[in-house]
């Protein structure tokens, strides 16, 4: 693809793969004609004009059932849209730039992430926020994903950590976790979440920073189980009261 004349920031196929369509910073140098660019893949050529309100588009995501367009901005404005005709249907809006998107599976939430370090989420249907308060991060949404089945996001932030969260029941769902190896900075990206296991990938790191990631089962008894294969023994009454005293004890790694 030869004339996209500015940065593409982000991309997303349409449900029956017969458009890919582009997140473009806008013309440079000139007036903004757009935020995406359409490609027919039959051809793949480009559409004449671009579509959706103009702007430097910096994330897009479809729908599952391929009928909403999500495109958010530099600005924090996020679009919704009829995937096919571009209409509008919803304007949206966060407190900083907007760095990703995503439909959860069942389409009923679309989650946004980027330099508000907080995570939004809305109903797509309505537009309304599902979130009364959206929950604060340490480091800037990087990326962001949904556990297949369920209202549970994945957050990816530039810190390196990554924090799986609730927006159901609005609980954060264990602990950040480390994705370097040198317990380091650095954009996180997260792959399709598959086979219970969550793997994350190193976006920008400064020079010299290790750049491999991790993958972390999701199953508790896997966690369990990688812990009893450390310590290899079963908690004392006494560690067991400090940290689970509303529970009866028993046996950990033993049983």
């Amino acid at each position: 693809l030869r004339r996209v004349p500015e940065p593409i920031a982000a991309s997303a196929w349409t449900r029956d793969g017969r458009r890919l369509l582009l997140a473009t910073g806008g013309a440079l140098g000139v007036a903004p004609r757009g935020a995406v660019v359409v490609v027919d893949t039959a051809t793949w050529s480009q559409a004449a004009t671009r579509v959706m309100p103009p702007g430097n588009a910096t994330a897009i995501a479809v729908s599952p059932d391929g009928r909403v367009l999500a495109v958010g901005y530099d600005t924090g404005d996020v679009h919704l849209a009829d995937a096919d005709t571009y209409h509008v249907q919803h304007r949206l809006h966060v407190n900083g730039a907007i760095r990703a998107l995503a439909f959860s599976d069942d389409g009923a939430r679309l989650a946004a992430v980027g330099w508000s370090r907080r995570l939004d989420v809305w109903d797509p249907r309505s537009g309304e926020e599902v979130l009364a308060g959206a929950p604060s991060f340490a480091g800037a949404g990087a990326s962001v994903r949904w556990r297949p089945g369920t209202h549970t996001v994945v957050y990816g932030g530039d810190d390196g950590q990554v924090t799986l969260y609730d927006t159901d029941t609005a609980v954060q769902r264990g602990v950040s976790l480390p994705v370097f190896a040198d317990a380091g900075a650095g954009d996180v990206q997260i792959a399709p979440v598959t086979d219970g296991r969550l793997a994350l990938f190193p976006g920008w790191r400064i020079i010299g920073q290790t750049r491999e990631g991790i993958v972390y089962p999701l199953d508790p008894a896997d966690w369990l189980a990688h812990a009893c294969s450390i310590v290899r023994r079963d908690l004392t009454p006494a560690e067991w009261n400090v940290h689970l005293p509303d529970r009866s004890y028993r046996p950990t790694c033993s049983a």
